[in-house]
């Protein structure tokens, strides 16, 4: 008999994780749903570009430092317990930004809740991915990860987008939001619920704590070799800076309000013309 795990081994994906696939899609469907259109949204609300650029700036330092956390939680209190932690921030983020922040668009509630959000995913997709390279064969290690970004990018950039683009005309921007956290918790409960397997990987009792301090202690170090010889190390933060850093700037020019970036574009034009 053919089973159902040996089918999905056979494609790469550990036949004991395919739900928690599933969830990262889904919760990812929910975390995108603000894609392509909330710097505008904001900036039609009054929030000034350079307000909705600081916005968009915290949140992504939130998600770095998150990112990192990901891995050492995770070697220290296992997936489940960071991912928990994951969607329980997304939630509490989420809920803040959209019923205090928005309403009355206070940018200070906006950006200390929307930075809380921030946290979320990171902890929540990137625990799993850690999870994943404990659990999958060396052999199918790769293609385990291939899957996750797939489903993860899919769930971000695709879903979430289409989804959103569908919301909006039926429910409202503000309703559209809200009902991200119907998605997020849905897919916590495939990636934790319906998920049955069994974290064998982290430190036990005193050690967590021991394991975090010692993290943290390394984390300097760590750094430290970034700055002081590791090029390869600055490829990816480069790549992103050019996508991250202008994607609040080319929403507001689509929304037809992006003034300062019109004068900037005449001022580069001025300097192009001198050299």
């Amino acid at each position: 008999m053919f089973s159902r795990d040996k089918l999905f081994n056979r494609a790469g994906i550990p036949g004991q994780l395919v739900w928690g696939y599933l969830g990262i899609l889904i919760f990812m469907m929910g975390d995108g749903v603000e894609q392509g259109w909330l710097s505008p949204y904001l900036i039609g609300r009054g929030l000034a570009i350079e307000q909705s650029a600081m916005l968009f700036t915290v949140y992504g330092v939130t998600i770095a430092i998150a990112s990192w956390f990901s891995g050492v939680l995770t070697d220290s209190y296992g997936p489940r317990k960071t991912m928990l932690a994951g969607i329980l921030l997304y939630i509490a983020g989420t809920a803040g930004f959209v019923g205090l922040g928005l309403p009355g668009v206070n940018f200070p509630v906006m950006l200390a809740t929307y930075a809380v959000r921030g946290f979320g995913y990171p902890l929540f997709a990137y625990s799993f991915l850690v999870w994943i390279m404990y659990r999958s064969p060396k052999n199918r290690l790769s293609t385990a990860a291939g899957w996750f970004w797939f489903v993860f990018t899919g769930g971000l950039n695709v879903f979430g987008a289409y989804y959103s683009s569908w919301a909006i005309q039926r429910l409202g921007y503000l309703d559209t939001l809200w009902t991200s956290i119907f998605w997020v918790a849905l897919g916590a409960f495939f990636a934790l619920g319906l998920n049955r397997d069994r974290w064998v990987g982290s430190a036990g009792g005193s050690g967590k704590l021991n394991e975090l301090k010692k993290a943290l202690r390394s984390c300097g170090g760590s750094l430290g070799c970034c700055f002081a010889g590791s090029c390869g190390s600055s490829i990816r933060p480069h790549n992103l800076r050019s996508w991250y850093s202008c994607r609040s700037i080319w929403k507001s020019m689509a929304s037809g309000r992006a003034a300062g970036c019109r004068s900037g574009g005449r001022s580069l034009r001025r300097i192009s013309s001198v050299t």
